[in-house]
């Protein structure tokens, strides 16, 4: 399979276990790197940004963010 194929298969995955379980930041910080590798930024920013509502004290999310919006300029 190829890669983008694979962040397809592993969003739909990981929306469908958001949808189950919701309170889960590490759900979000992963749809939001499969988003970001598959260049859908600003999803992936909406996807750092929940995590960091059910987890506001991880760093991970923010430093995705700068990442993004780094690589914008």
């Amino acid at each position: 399979a190829s890669a983008l194929g694979r962040h397809s298969a592993a969003v739909r995955q990981l929306k469908q276990a958001i949808k189950l379980k919701d309170d889960n930041a590490q759900f979000y910080l992963s749809l939001g790197l499969a988003l970001q590798e598959d260049g859908k930024f600003f999803e992936a920013i909406r996807q750092y940004e929940e995590a960091l509502k059910v987890a506001p004290g991880l760093s991970e999310p923010h430093v995705n963010i700068g990442n993004i919006l780094k690589q914008q300029d």
